[in-house]
């Protein structure tokens, strides 16, 4: 066939050359010339003998509005020399169908000029011999997507012996985090969040350098459950933490690209030899946790900002923050600090411990905690406001995870530890004043799973119930005895549950009420019991001492270092109250005063006067509760440290 086309073609050339030479003549051949010698010298000729046999064109062709289409051919691998082709349904505006300038197949081009859904078009090729149908899916789109999935690594815990396991590294989706796109200069050009599979997605201009950025931010600030928690370097002027792409790279179609924050750690050096980059997402993650589960309870709880201050330079020495030395991971005041120094105590892959820190910013913020805080631990006979709060914070952690196993990893290697069960009912100096008891309760009162005297299962929303109402509006401190009396009277139907529940820890369940006036469990020492003591206005001085046979040294936070008064004002007025000592076994001491109103500090007077202590300021009518605290009880331990008050209240003059 081939030589029979060129036979011919010479043919045609001879007749053409002998045609005089006529202006006309010569245009004539110079427009067909190039054809012939195209066809003399081509080893391929279209064929019109066989008829089309395009294929279709898989996947979806994405198109950008206003932007020009590269042209889009279709195979044909039968004959060619085309007379037509046309395309059912109509091509989105701007968009047309023709036969390539060689005449061998089918070609669509053009710019769409608005946003069409993805299609399925069907072009028909036609020749001399017969036609054939191929198909195409095609979508024009605003931009041209950019997408992907931002993940970070998290290390697990482990026991046997307790430490972080790096063998076991998993790939967890960033969720819900702020992802921003960024020009080849830096600049933000758009802003979304991730979703709870850690995808994203823009819509970009065609041919535009970008890179994406992931910040270590959740915000929510519209409508319910609103949130912002942002992850900083509290040694580097409090600067956000994010992820990056490395370099802005051209948007093209369909373009996917996927983040990964890495923990740093390398398996073969056994040990961190690159940035640690994954370890703000953890965090993120845990605290993202914690607030789904209330969320989840609460369709219209709103959490205040909280900044979570991470460092590789954050250690166990205390002094200044700036630089690291945040002594331990703690909560103050809307703000996480959490230990980072590799081979000492790292604590951001510790969930327990992060949710731990994470409850007392709820308890500050949602609910409400008297606790003064300061050092503790599971066996200590603490002040009932601090057993509470730490004994809330560990319970807490197991709730969030279901996983009662709390463990905090340390030391060389992060191989080193401890685990600890809130879900152990087994507790050394069991009682009100204990946060291994305090925190048993409320798991148990929690979880769905029976053993020993638990037999009941509540799950978070009533605990929660009590934690946003009666807790947060109790007239006296916060304590086991105000949560578990609010508890009772909301479930009555689980009272019996409850109250073995409380007694197997050594606390009175039965009789209880908020200031736990039927209690018994005096730790075996005086001076603990009565918890409250009442006090008239304008009445009689009460005697109450305060004792040092349960600190460790250095502490104030211990069992009757603070002593527990109760008094009702009659009117909004002025009123003086005052404490004098009487008697002390250890020299001068220095008495404080603190007067709350149903959690708002009403006096305060911690001056450094020996022996005494008053001060006078307006309170409203009603109920109001006093810690008088013994300063000087800081550095004292053991049985023969007790100081003992007179304390007043009286109308001012």
């Amino acid at each position: 066939m081939l030589l029979r086309h060129r036979a011919i073609l010479r043919l045609w050339l001879v007749l053409l050359l002998a045609v005089p030479a006529s202006a006309g003549a010569l245009q004539n051949i110079a427009a067909v010339l190039p054809s012939i010698i195209c066809l003399l010298l081509c080893d391929e000729l279209p064929d019109d003998s066989t008829a089309p046999a395009l294929q279709n064109r898989g996947g979806t062709t994405t198109l950008a509005v206003n932007q020009a289409a590269a042209p889009i051919n279709f195979t044909n691998n039968g004959g060619g020399i085309l007379s037509d082709c046309t395309v059912s349904p109509p091509l989105p505006a701007g968009l047309s169908v023709s036969v390539s300038a060689n005449g061998a197949t089918c070609r669509i081009s053009g710019t769409p000029t608005e946003t069409v859904a993805a299609a399925s078009y069907t072009i028909t090729a036609t020749n001399a011999s017969g036609s054939d149908q191929a198909t195409i899916m095609i979508e024009v789109l605003a931009g041209f997507p950019v997408s992907g999935r931002a993940l970070f690594e998290r290390v697990p815990t482990r026991t046997g012996p307790t430490q972080l396991d790096y063998d076991a590294i998993v790939a967890m989706p960033i969720r819900r985090a702020t992802v921003q796109l960024l020009d080849s200069n830096g600049a933000v050009i758009d802003t979304t969040q991730s979703d709870d599979n850690g995808d994203y997605a823009f819509s970009v201009n065609p041919n535009q350098a970008v890179r994406v950025r992931v910040l270590a931010e959740l915000l929510s600030e519209t409508g319910p459950q609103q949130y912002e928690v942002v992850v900083v370097d509290n040694t580097d002027a409090d600067s956000l933490y994010s992820l990056t792409e490395g370099s802005a790279t051209l948007a093209s179609a369909r373009a996917v690209r996927d983040l990964t924050a890495g923990s740093g750690w390398d398996l073969s050096a056994d040990a961190y030899t690159m940035p640690r980059a994954s370890a703000p997402f953890a965090l993120l993650d845990s605290v993202y946790e914690a607030m789904q589960d209330f969320m989840q309870v609460d369709a219209n709880i709103d959490f205040p900002f909280l900044q979570i201050n991470w460092s590789v330079n954050n250690r166990t020495t205390f002094g200044d923050e700036s630089i690291g030395e945040i002594g331990t991971s703690f909560y103050s005041a809307d703000n996480i600090f959490i230990l980072g120094a590799a081979d000492s105590d790292t604590d951001e892959f510790d969930d327990h411990v992060v949710i731990h820190e994470w409850g007392h910013y709820f308890e500050d913020n949602t609910s409400r905690s008297d606790s003064i805080g300061g050092p503790h631990g599971a066996d200590d006979r603490l002040d009932m406001r601090v057993a509470f709060g730490e004994g809330f914070g560990n319970a807490l952690s197991g709730i969030i995870t279901d996983d009662p196993l709390y463990i905090d990893t340390a030391g060389p290697g992060q191989a080193f530890g401890f685990p600890l069960d809130v879900d152990n009912n087994s507790v050394t100096n069991p009682g009100w004043y204990n946060e291994s008891s305090v925190q048993a309760i409320l798991y148990d009162l929690y979880d769905s799973e029976d053993d020993g005297p638990d037999t009941v299962s509540l799950g978070l929303a009533p605990l929660y119930q009590i934690l946003i109402d009666e807790q947060k509006n109790t007239p006296v401190f916060t304590s086991i005895f105000s949560f578990i009396s609010a508890l009772k009277a909301d479930n009555a139907g689980q009272a019996s549950a409850i109250n073995q529940l409380v007694n197997d820890q050594s606390i009175n369940g039965t009789n209880i009420d908020e200031q736990g006036s039927a209690e018994t469990n005096s730790a075996g020492v005086a001076n603990v019991l009565p918890i409250y003591t009442p006090l008239t206005v304008d009445g009689a001085a009460v005697n109450v001492c305060t004792i040092a046979n349960f600190n460790n040294g250095g502490d104030i936070n211990k069992l009757s270092n603070t002593r527990y008064l109760t008094f009702t004002t009659p009117s909004l007025n002025e009123y003086t109250v005052t404490a004098t000592r009487t008697s002390s076994n250890y020299g001068v001491t220095d008495p404080d005063i603190f007067v709350f109103e149903k959690g708002v500090l009403r006096i305060l007077s911690i001056s450094p006067d020996a022996n005494t202590e008053s001060a006078t300021a307006a309170l409203n009518a009603g109920p109001h509760v006093m810690g008088m605290q013994e300063f000087n009880v800081v550095g004292q331990s053991g049985s023969n440290t007790t100081a003992c008050f007179d304390v007043t209240v009286s109308t001012a003059p």
